[in-house]
């Protein structure tokens, strides 16, 4: 993932952050898929996917990435479409 961080939760949560992450409380985007906990979020090796796998209903979602250009609307910018 690079320019990116990503982190998985006992909550079901991908969240990904911008990398270097070097604040408290830093910005992110969250998405939500898996039913129970997620276990573990990875990216691909040329960085056009992060796939991330849950616990409990044993599922794998593949997520696809997408660059933002910097002219667009933080309010309607999508890293990351299912």
């Amino acid at each position: 993932g690079a320019g990116y961080c990503v982190t998985a939760d006992d909550f079901g949560k991908v969240k990904l952050f911008n990398y270097p992450c070097v604040f408290n409380d830093a910005p992110y985007r969250e998405y939500k898929g898996h039913a129970s906990h997620t276990m573990c979020a990875r990216f691909s090796s040329d960085d056009a996917r992060l796939f991330s796998a849950g616990g409990r209903d044993r599922a794998v979602l593949q997520f696809k990435t997408k660059k933002i250009k910097l002219d667009e609307d933080p309010e309607e910018e999508v890293v990351v479409e299912a």
